[in-house]
């Protein structure tokens, strides 16, 4: 591929919404107080599971052509400029959408080369 950008994820764990029933699991006391988890902790056996099953449904199988994802971080590439832009718009798109937020000081757009 000519072209690579990686997109990361603000507090990627926490930007999933823990469904109310598993929030009892999370349960933690500390000075006389019971706390809950509303969104998936890091840490917990199956939160990087959860966590990489619903970015995946975010970005669909559609974009499995041009996009890799590791934990938090959103690869994305392609074979020309135009497809690139093309490519990241609609990553963007569909993050918006499920109001995920980005880390922009960590991200790098249309490279040629990516450390990872």
């Amino acid at each position: 591929m000519k072209y690579i950008s990686s997109t990361d994820l603000n507090s990627a764990f926490l930007q999933i919404p823990l469904e109310e029933s598993s929030r009892i699991w999370t349960a933690f006391h500390f000075e006389g107080q019971t706390y809950q988890f509303t969104t998936v902790p890091f840490g917990f056996r199956n939160s990087l599971a959860s966590f990489i099953r619903a970015l995946q449904l975010v970005l669909g199988s559609d974009s499995t052509g041009y996009v890799l994802n590791y934990v938090y971080d959103i690869i994305v590439y392609s074979n020309t400029y135009d497809e690139h832009v093309k490519h990241i718009d609609t990553v963007l798109e569909k993050l918006t959408r499920a109001d995920f937020t980005i880390n922009i000081d960590k991200c790098v757009f249309v490279s040629k080369r990516l450390h990872f």
